[in-house]
């Protein structure tokens, strides 16, 4: 069985997450300064796994799989030449590691005491030859020879684990013997065999160099570099062979490969090219790197070697293209690639078929090609996988029965998975889980969210988070938790910018974006939510006018709510970019808001910097009257009035008396009210204003105590508002003993004021 320790490991510390503080233990933490490293030791008294990441540039995390309070008194950095800080990471059972500029890391398991050393930052990192050419100790000397499961089974080994990184790659993992009779192994392994994501700062390969000497035939060959069924006895056999020479690495290289060691054939490789660049650059050296580095899950730009022209057709080529491409997240040239291959994977040992199988298997479910994928998994299955790899293919057999409808016989291997080990099945399996326990109503829409939340922040790196972050994405939205759904899809194009997939999920949210703001949906969007997703999501907006529409319409929306500051914001962004008449009509609604909070200079002024000629009459009219609004209220009547344009008649008589209203010049507003209602046309509509423009006049001659006037107002209109709604308001003002008193009474007061 493969021992994929990172996986295991980072179980366990999501597992740890939820126990309590009252449960921790307290670890001891301790550093010391040597002349090639600065070493820091957190003293477990028993099994306990460990992740390592990488949050920022310049920190390692270390993630413990069990809780801890770390005593950190005598972790003293002052002295380190190499770490900068080490601080315990709130809530979690970790410690953040800040280094002093750029260096590699080994992390190690002796005894159960956690050794993180810090390392200079070379390339000369211990290489696979050095691993197995040390001799083991029975304590505290560790073993960096990498070993099959299966030996290891056969002759238990005491040694420590140990893993060599770069402080600069993505994350990585190592934990140490969980259970009672758990081997250590010295395995480099800081992806899983699944994994997509390239390590950053890795050169990534050129497709298009052409290496030096005769392409072979095989272009590999691991069932025969394995040299034998025993890895230890191979093993034991290539440590004879002097490490000094190159034709020795390059078969160590190949033998580690073979038996799927593929970090540590890259390692050695890595020594080859220092030692003989010549030998490296030769085409089966290179073909052996390129494949290693595919099964390590960094693969190249785009397949390596595999798409030189020369290699691209062959049907051995094409199954290492097709798990390029597999990585890559381009499952439909991968399932081309690996059906032209498919028969080539016969001259491979089973745990290869096994592992491209797979890849294979995964590529045909995202292309939804349910019958290829099932004859894939048939290659699986017939390969005798060993135990994260069976529960891959369990996980991947439950997704397939899913995609072809048939959700109870999928359970069991969903399940099946869901209980395994190995996080990435168990977290695909969980993920379909979701699925149908929301179609069976087992699950609501708030508990879905908070389970794809969890699956989200427990797997990192590849196509897996984006498949969660998509159905996390459209139950946000169906939530309408808008904002958390947009944040989501920025945070996709962040960490898989290549990947087809964010094309469409940033096509369809920015249609909903657009439609949130300016289309269908836009009325039933509160207000403060669409300030704030525009504001939040600019790279949403669409160009051209529909930016436009969108800034003014959400202004209009935020101003009707007397939201003055943030709707004038958004004027004054409206206003950039428009046209003449445009600004002309943003110049107005800034007038609108300035009046409404009191500036009457600022409405003027709004006015003044927006002008234009040529305005159609309607715009003309409405800015007109704002003008003279303003000017009214700050006392300069004459001008007012000239603003509406003198003693024309119909709606300019109205608000001339208006004017004259606020102004409290009763006598000219009961004319120019009369004069307005004596040019209303004929209809309901206009006979229902005309009842109101003679009730505002009558109630201003009552206020200029012209009685004559208002009788003779009841006589002239009287049998006209007999017929209207203000009918009895109306009597009760023109009644002969009526006083200015009876304009005070709430249901006379009322009806006056409609007209406004």
């Amino acid at each position: 069985m493969r021992l994929i320790t990172w996986l295991l490991a980072l179980l366990l510390a999501i597992v740890a997450v939820d126990a309590t503080a009252a449960d921790a233990p307290r670890i001891g933490v301790r550093t010391g300064e040597h002349e090639d490293r600065s070493r820091i030791v957190f003293d477990w008294t028993g099994p306990v796994g460990v992740t390592v990441a990488h949050p920022e540039s310049g920190q390692i995390v270390i993630l413990f799989s069990q809780p801890a309070d770390f005593d950190l008194s005598t972790a003293r950095v002052d002295k380190l030449s190499r770490v900068a800080g080490i601080e315990a990471v709130p809530g979690r059972p970790a410690v953040r590691i800040t280094l002093r500029g750029a260096h590699d890391y080994k992390v190690m398991n002796a005894d159960f005491k956690i050794v993180v050393d810090i390392l200079d930052d070379t390339a000369d990192t211990p290489s696979a030859t050095q691993a197995i050419s040390q001799k083991t100790t029975k304590k505290n000397k560790q073993d960096q020879a990498s070993y099959s499961q299966r030996d290891a089974a056969a002759s238990p080994a005491k040694d420590a684990a140990a893993v060599v990184h770069s402080a600069r790659t993505k994350d990585d993992a190592v934990t140490s013997a969980a259970a009672a009779q758990t081997t250590a192994v010295a395995q480099s392994e800081p992806r899983p065999p699944f994994a997509a994501a390239p390590a950053p700062g890795e050169p990534a390969q050129d497709a298009a160099a052409q290496p030096d000497g005769q392409i072979p035939s095989p272009l590999l060959n691991p069932m025969a570099w394995r040299g034998g069924d025993s890895f230890s006895a191979a093993r034991t056999k290539l440590a004879a062979a002097s490490p000094m020479k190159a034709d020795s690495l390059l078969n160590l290289a190949r033998f580690l490969f073979a038996w799927r060691h593929a970090d540590e054939a890259l390692s050695t490789l890595d020594s080859l090219r220092a030692r003989d660049p010549k030998l490296a650059a030769r085409y089966d050296a290179v073909l052996l790197n390129d494949a290693a580095r595919l099964m390590a899950g960094r693969p190249g730009s785009p397949a390596g070697v595999f798409a030189n022209t020369v290699l691209r057709d062959k049907p051995e080529a094409k199954i290492w293209q097709g798990a390029a491409a597999a990585l890559s997240g381009h499952p439909d040239d991968a399932l081309r690639a690996f059906d032209i291959g498919k028969a080539a994977l016969d001259a491979y040992p089973p745990d290869f078929r096994s592992y491209l199988g797979l890849l294979a298997m995964q590529a045909a479910l995202d292309a939804n090609a349910p019958d290829a994928a099932a004859a894939y998994g048939t290659i699986v299955a017939d390969s005798r996988p060993e135990r994260d790899e069976a529960a891959m293919l369990e996980a991947l057999t439950g997704v397939l029965l899913v995609k072809q409808e048939k959700p109870d016989a999928a359970r069991p291997h969903l399940l099946a998975a869901a209980q395994s080990p190995a996080t990435k099945p168990q977290i695909i399996a969980r993920l379909a889980l979701i699925g149908l326990d929301r179609a069976d109503g087992k699950l609501d829409d708030p508990a879905a969210l908070q389970a794809l939340e969890q699956l989200y922040y427990s797997w990192e790196g590849d196509r897996l988070q984006l498949d969660i972050l998509e159905q996390l994405t459209d139950l946000l939205i169906e939530q309408k938790r808008y904002d958390d759904a947009f944040d989501s899809i920025a945070a996709a194009q962040r960490r898989f910018p290549d990947d087809p997939r964010l094309q469409r999920m940033t096509a369809d949210a920015r249609d909903l974006f657009r439609n949130l703001m300016i289309g269908k949906a836009a009325d039933a969007l509160d207000p403060i939510e669409a300030i704030a997703l525009h504001d939040g999501h600019p790279e949403l907006m669409p160009d051209g006018a529909d930016a436009a529409a969108i800034t003014r319409g959400l202004a209009d929306r935020l101003a009707g709510l007397d939201l003055s500051e943030p709707a004038t914001r958004l004027y004054d962004d409206a206003m950039k970019n428009a046209s003449a008449p445009d600004r002309a009509e943003i110049g107005a609604k800034l007038a609108t808001l300035r009046l409404a909070d009191g500036d009457d200079a600022g409405a003027i002024k709004a006015l003044d910097d927006t002008y234009a000629d040529g305005l159609p009459t309607d715009v003309q009219a409405r800015r007109a009257d704002l003008r003279a609004k303003a000017l009214a209220r700050s006392g300069n009547q004459v001008a007012a009035v000239a603003a509406l344009g003198g003693d024309t008649a119909g709606d300019d008589a109205s608000k001339r008396a208006d004017l004259y209203w606020s102004a409290s010049n009763w006598d000219l507003a009961a004319r120019d009210y009369l004069q307005a209602a004596d040019s209303q046309p004929d209809g309901d509509a206009a006979a229902a204003r005309k009842a109101r423009l003679v009730l505002r006049a009558t109630a201003a001659l009552l206020l200029a105590d012209k009685r004559t006037d208002v009788a003779a107002v009841r006589e002239k209109y009287g049998p006209v508002l007999a017929k209207s709604a203000v009918a009895a308001v109306f009597d009760k003002i023109t009644a002969p003993n009526a006083g200015i008193e009876v304009l005070a009474l709430p249901d006379v007061s009322a009806e006056i004021v409609k007209i406004d």
